[in-house]
């Protein structure tokens, strides 16, 4: 059984995280497979990796964080930043 411990992330990590990632748009990635392959990846992957029920519950509860935040007003602040209207998407599901 695997078990993966992790410190939840402080302020100062995700201001590193936005710091470090702040020019991924500038990336420029070349395919290495087609669709099919990425379905067939994922359909390895699930059937194949057990999710224990303690992460399950993690994702849950950040899940739902996500859901909400804009009860904080994180997300009004991040569109007023990044000059957004209030009805364009930037965070999309999957």
């Amino acid at each position: 059984m695997l078990t993966v411990r992790v410190e939840l992330p402080t302020a100062e990590d995700f201001t590193e995280i936005l710091y470090r990632t702040q020019d991924f748009h500038k990336v420029k990635l070349e395919p290495v497979g087609t669709a099919d392959d990425v379905m067939k990846i994922r359909k390895f992957f699930h059937e194949a990796v057990t999710v224990s029920p303690e992460i399950r519950e993690l994702m849950g509860r950040v899940t739902r964080t996500i859901d909400t935040i804009d009860g904080g007003g994180l997300l009004r602040d991040l569109r007023a930043i990044l000059q957004l209207s209030e009805s364009d998407e930037f965070l999309q599901p999957g």
